[in-house]
């Protein structure tokens, strides 16, 4: 993560160790092997803190190892998976320096929920767009992905579901053994009417291009865009999406994909929303707008006119920028008595939510009433960010090395993911038909979003209950990340509800707070301080009892349960 003028990966501050030789062999390799180690462990915070020093220089004594058996493009791809290991989205290792990946399929390939589609492609393969794939030269795109993924790297499961990006390379799928010539694929692809669709796609040859990676589903290689590329979602060619994306938007297209530049916003007077979509965060100026701030004002200032019901930030494009101009931006949604309301602001994340885009979550869950829609990011809060870059200097690859650890949260915090209030995933059938899980659902709502702890306070343990369960099916298989209610705001409504007489439905709160977190030991204190306020002595003794397991130092509850049982 940057704070200071960011630009996504890439700081500023570029570091030459010497002019990249365009000949290498494998001796020249291996010496930059030792000097990626030195370089990453002289300037990275703790590069091993995820995977540790032994199994890292176990990979590395493995690659050496391998080298007699090896290519010079297979050694290449070995060092990238070594170094995106350590899981950490900013340090990356890129092929760059040498004309050996330039090979690339003039396709681009989304994950979606239901499989991997063709989401752009060259014009001479339009017909592949909107297909999912069976089979990449005879193997599943699942196994493809899993092989490729790791080439780039990324801070969590969630990022890196984004690294479709050297699924297109064909010098990487030949490093790998996906495909024996570099220059074409076979493809299989699924028709909508159930048959199958059987296609050569030839490779074309462009200098590798690292800012491809960041255009993810809607841009092939940037040096290739002015070519006759079609754009996905509207079947029309990319470079008018991109013209008139410049200024203005194109309104037969979902919202998220209207326009695809720094910020812009609509006003949607059926809904009585704002719909405010960030993808960098700069403080430039964009469009008719001469700085951000100019920008976020005008929302804020017709937001307030109009009285909006609801506020919908989309940063689930938002890769990074400069995060110096986020505090004055959540300062507006701080001092907004209307749109800082539960259930009236939302903020979408998603797979490509990085670096400053994650600073602008944390600061947003921190000091609003913002509901998480969409996807987890990209990255944790707790992660490493502003990348010095290098230059290897045999092959002269691309080095970028985090070097500052930024701590967002606590530092217990050790969770890869950030949980999600409302999980909304896109389908390939979501996509290509114009809909949008997340927006659209937002939009629908009846009237605020109800929080289970509210809910609990105003309509009772049952109607609660009821609702959990239903939400439990509906995002069971989002279970990992979901986040049905804050652990703290469930037990204070549980706690008070008991407190205030209605003790079924504080009974019903703590034990769904205790059926979604299970390891929290207050929230078995505060359980059996209910039942000890009734006399119910053998409750209170089982809740402290399983405290003390979770917290065995904790000195009340050894009181407690040496107190009740000796009264037994």
């Amino acid at each position: 993560m940057k704070f200071f003028q960011l630009s996504t990966f890439i700081l500023s501050l570029i570091v030459f160790f010497s002019a990249p030789l365009y000949a290498h062999g494998k001796e020249e390799l291996k010496a930059d092997i030792n000097q990626m180690v030195e370089l990453l462990e002289q300037y990275h915070p703790d590069p091993y803190v995820h995977i540790g020093k032994d199994n890292f220089y176990q990979k590395k004594n493995n690659l050496i190892h391998d080298f007699p058996q090896l290519t010079v493009n297979q050694i290449k791809v070995r060092m990238m998976k070594l170094i995106s290991s350590i899981r950490d989205g900013h340090t990356v290792l890129f092929p760059s320096g040498e004309n050996e990946f330039d090979n690339w399929f003039p396709l681009s390939f989304y994950k979606f929920s239901d499989g991997f589609y063709v989401v752009t492609a060259d014009i001479r393969y339009s017909e592949l767009i909107g297909k999912r794939i069976e089979t990449i030269n005879g193997v599943s795109p699942e196994k493809v992905f899993e092989k490729t993924a790791d080439l780039l790297s990324s801070d969590n499961n969630s990022g890196r579901n984004w690294s479709t990006f050297y699924m297109s390379s064909g010098d990487a799928l030949k490093a790998l053994n996906i495909i024996e010539n570099p220059k074409k694929i076979e493809l299989v692809l699924r028709e909508e009417n159930g048959e199958a669709l059987k296609k050569i796609v030839k490779a074309i040859e462009i200098p590798f291009d690292i800012d491809y990676r960041f255009w993810g589903e809607m841009f092939p290689n940037s040096r290739y865009r002015e070519g006759n590329y079609v754009f996905g979602a509207s079947k029309n060619p990319l470079i008018e999406f991109a013209n008139r994306s410049q200024n203005g938007f194109n309104e037969d297209l979902p919202l998220h994909l209207q326009a695809r530049r720094a910020y812009w916003y609509k006003y949607l007077p059926e809904h009585k929303a704002i719909y405010l979509h960030l993808t960098h965060i700069t403080d430039a100026g964009r469009g008719s707008y001469e700085s951000f701030e100019q920008f976020y004002k005008e929302v804020f200032r017709v937001a307030e006119e109009n009285k909006v019901e609801k506020f919908i930030l989309d940063q689930r494009y938002n890769s990074g920028g400069d995060g110096s101009v986020l505090i004055p931006f959540v300062h507006q949604f701080i001092r907004s008595d209307n749109i800082n309301q539960y259930g009236k602001l939302f903020m979408i994340t998603g797979r490509k939510t990085f670096s400053a885009g994650i600073m602008l979550m944390d600061l947003m869950l921190k000091h609003t009433k913002v509901l998480v829609v969409g996807e987890p990011a990209g990255a944790p809060r707790n992660s490493y960010g502003d990348n010095l870059t290098f230059y290897l200097k045999n092959s002269g690859m691309e080095f970028n090395i985090s070097s500052v650890y930024w701590q967002l949260t606590s530092s217990a915090d050790t969770a890869w993911e950030q949980r999600v209030d409302i999980p909304a995933v896109f389908s390939g059938e979501n996509y290509f038909s114009g809909k949008d899980p997340a927006v659209d659902y937002i939009l629908n709502l009846d009237g605020p979003y109800q929080s289970l702890p509210d809910m609990l306070i105003e309509k009772g343990g049952k109607i609660t209950n009821e609702e959990y369960q239903k939400r439990k099916k509906m995002y069971d298989a989002y279970s990992l990340w979901w986040n049905p209610f804050q652990e703290n705001l469930m037990r204070y409504a549980a706690r008070e509800l008991y407190d205030a007489g209605r003790k079924k439905d504080g009974i019903i709160g703590f034990q769904l707070l205790l059926d979604q977190y299970p390891k929290s030991w207050r929230a078995w204190r505060d359980f059996g301080k209910a039942y000890l306020s009734s006399n119910d002595k053998e409750k209170a003794l089982e809740c402290f009892q399983e405290g003390l397991k979770i917290n065995p130092g904790y000195e009340y509850f050894r009181e407690q349960v040496s107190k009740l049982q000796k009264e037994e």
